[in-house]
């Protein structure tokens, strides 16, 4: 897994803006422009009951991360090193919040599993995905080379459109307003920690 560097962050803060439906690839996606609202969503804790995101997010500011899925090796990874740097997020004063599409069940045992002190939550329709740009069709050759490596994702969402998340990341105050996101088409790059530390305490 690559990590980015500020350069990279910089453009692509400096680009986004919502979209109203899924893109036809990953570098089409529109996710919402710094300053925008955090929709009203719900979403669906590891325990089964619902958390209204605006809600909590008004509590504490909030690092939001959304990951493509339990069967994603990049993603896991960067769970990993979220929770390595988690008491430096909680000394700035942030709540920690993981987001993927997989079902509440799959989300504790990737809690269990990767010894996880944030909640994983369930965004199974990617409706909170939709509403934040970034959501994208999948072509049907890549989810056939998928599969053939063991990764069935029709069979496993459950729907005939094979839709995915562009992983990102998004700081959102208390006031609900997004302070900073970064959102890279290419899975494999994710956000350098000590950046994403530096951008916490810049823009809480």
């Amino acid at each position: 897994m690559k990590t980015a560097a500020l350069s990279l962050l910089l453009i692509t803060t400096g680009v986004a803006f919502a979209a109203d439906s899924p893109a036809r690839t990953a570098t089409g996606v529109r996710p919402l422009l710094i300053g925008s609202q955090v929709p009203d969503v719900s979403l669906t804790k590891p325990d089964g009951t619902a958390l209204d995101l605006r809600k909590a997010v008004s509590e504490k500011p909030t690092l939001l991360i959304f990951y493509r899925g339990s069967w994603c090796p990049y993603c896991q990874k960067h769970l990993g090193q979220l929770q390595e740097k988690l008491g430096d997020y909680a000394a700035g004063g942030y709540q920690v919040f993981a987001i993927a599409q997989d079902t509440p069940e799959v989300n504790a045992g990737v809690m269990k599993k990767q010894g996880l002190d944030f909640p994983v939550l369930s965004d199974k329709g990617l409706n909170a995905a939709s509403q934040f740009g970034l959501v994208f069709e999948m072509d049907m050759e890549t989810v056939k080379r998928y599969k053939n490596f063991g990764i069935d994702l029709i069979g496993l969402y459950g729907r005939k459109e094979p839709r995915m998340t562009v992983p990102a990341i998004f700081l959102i105050g208390t006031d609900g307003r997004i302070r900073f996101n970064y959102v890279n088409p290419d899975y494999r790059i994710r956000l350098d920690s000590d950046v994403l530390l530096a951008a916490m305490n810049a823009y809480k």
